[in-house]
């Protein structure tokens, strides 16, 4: 008995030393931007297949023409929260066609792994906007100054690298003619330019409200229809 002992102590002492030191988790662990990183390195290996590089949506392989819903909407962000997301990361939702992720249920993803997806999808959330300027007050708006941040900040996860219906924000050269129903925007007449219909909420061949699930403030869209009656400048 006591030789079996003596052999069960060296043999753990052995595993010990022996055991080379673990790498530290970056899943998890660690401040919040450093989550948000590890995250959207794995939404991007895991998830964007189906539903973007930032949330906006993809086309569904079997269903050419139909597109997911998009994440990175408040229709989204707002009623689901963080343990709500990680639970359907993880279970899946097998009625609407997602598999499950997590390892409890046969898959890859650990729940820290899972935790830092969350991060990264509620990263998307816009925080409230602590603008005092009144845009009202602009009254020659520039469009790299006035027009290009609202659209990179409201249009650009759906309308940026992997731009929906082929109409892109990227630059004042893509704004103007990109798009299926391209172009949007008629310089000197906002009225009848398909962008502003659709951030006014009318319904054209290109689609109806634009964003879709939280429009632009009202003294928002009227610069831009200022910038566009002024002649569209890429100024």
């Amino acid at each position: 008995m006591a030789v079996i002992v003596a052999a069960l102590v060296f043999l753990t002492i052995q595993a010990v030393i022996t055991t080379p030191p673990q790498a530290e988790a970056t899943s998890g662990a660690g401040d919040l931007a450093s989550r948000i990183e590890a995250g959207g390195k794995l939404f991007s290996e895991q998830c964007a297949e189906c539903h973007g590089e930032s949330g906006e949506g993809a086309e569904i392989k079997t269903r050419p023409g139909e597109y997911t819903n998009p994440l990175n909407s408040e229709d989204f962000l707002v009623p689901h929260s963080s343990d709500t997301i990680a639970k359907l990361i993880s279970y899946g939702q097998p009625d609407l066609g997602m598999q499950a992720f997590g390892l409890a249920y046969g898959e890859t993803l650990t729940d820290q792994e899972i935790r830092t997806i969350v991060d990264f999808i509620e990263s998307w959330q816009a925080p409230p906007d602590e603008s005092q300027q009144d845009l009202s007050q602009i009254e020659n708006p520039s469009f790299a100054q006035d027009v290009k941040p609202i659209l990179d900040k409201r249009c650009a996860s759906c309308h940026g690298r992997r731009p929906k219906g082929n109409f892109s924000v990227a630059d004042y050269n893509s704004v103007m003619t990109s798009g299926d129903n391209a172009p949007v925007i008629v310089a000197g007449d906002a009225a009848n330019s398909i962008l502003v219909k659709m951030l006014n909420g009318v319904e054209t061949d290109a689609g109806g409200q634009m964003p879709p699930s939280r429009p632009l403030k009202s003294d928002q869209i009227k610069l831009i229809e200022r910038w566009i009656d002024q002649g569209a400048q890429n100024n």
